[in-house]
């Protein structure tokens, strides 16, 4: 009796060990908003490791964290209200049926010259701090109308003429160095791409406004032809719509050229 209770002591405990060093399946590592591009994001998507809800909860938190407080960057003038509730719309359609669009779930904010129905339209003045125009623009609509979301709308100088600073918001900050500037006039979205607050932002250039925020927050600029993307609903001067995304490199080689080029596409296409 003895004997037979030692030996089920015995095979209780191997079993007991066995269990304890029995390999576990090594937890999925948490997506790192940190220089994500939109191919990083997209392939977090289809690996179901990352959801759009989560993602625009990462970014707001980053912008709450570190544009009104912080180091202040001031880049940000409205966010979208509905940014979660449209992202939660998009996870419910991939569960369903896949991506909507080659812009699936990637986070967007729009230089705050350029319509977005359901946020104010301000050029940084406060002449116009109240005007919320009843439509999207063309390049906004055609980004929703391919998964985007349209996150806020980020700083310029006033009515899009010189650096960025106005009676709207006061003046932005670089975020390499809070003593520099971002550039303008489209310097709020420059400088959302590099303080990591989106994956890619929409501005606008008459001469150098999406070229030099692109170059004094070490971001990629794509400046396309005048013309070559519809301006409707988009203030300011005869200009082109341009976007500005995520480098990865120190020649700032852009790994996500494919993501832009959906991006250039996406806003091209009538």
């Amino acid at each position: 009796m003895y004997r037979q209770t030692l030996l089920t002591a015995v095979a209780l405990y191997a079993m007991t060990s066995a269990a304890l060093v029995r390999p576990v399946a090594a937890a999925a590592k948490p997506f790192d908003v940190m220089e994500a591009t939109i191919d990083d994001i997209q392939a977090a998507y289809k690996n179901h490791t990352l959801t759009a809800h989560q993602l625009v909860q990462m970014y707001l938190n980053r912008i709450h964290a570190y544009d009104q407080a912080g180091p202040k960057l001031n880049v940000i003038i409205t966010l979208n209200p509905n940014a979660l509730a449209e992202a939660d719309k998009l996870d419910a359609a991939f569960k369903k049926s896949g991506f909507v669009g080659p812009m699936h779930g990637i986070p967007v904010l729009v230089k705050d010259e350029i319509d977005a129905a359901g946020m104010p339209t301000t050029l940084g003045t406060l002449i116009f701090k109240d005007y919320r125009p009843p439509l999207d623009a063309f390049v906004v609509a055609k980004l929703k109308q391919e998964g985007a979301i349209i996150l806020g709308k980020t700083t310029l100088s006033e009515f899009a003429g010189g650096d960025t600073y106005g009676s709207m918001f006061g003046a932005s900050r670089n975020p390499y160095d809070l003593e520099r500037t971002v550039g303008g006039s489209s310097g709020g979205s420059g400088a959302s791409v590099a303080a990591n607050f989106c994956a890619v932002a929409l501005g606008e250039e008459t001469s150098g406004s999406i070229r030099r925020p692109g170059t004094w927050n070490d971001v990629v600029s794509m400046r396309p032809t005048p013309g070559l993307v519809s301006r409707t609903d988009a203030a300011g001067s005869p200009r082109a719509i341009c976007a500005t995304a995520r480098p990865t490199s120190s020649r700032s080689r852009c790994s996500t050229r494919t993501g832009t080029a959906r991006l250039r596409a996406t806003a091209s296409r009538s």
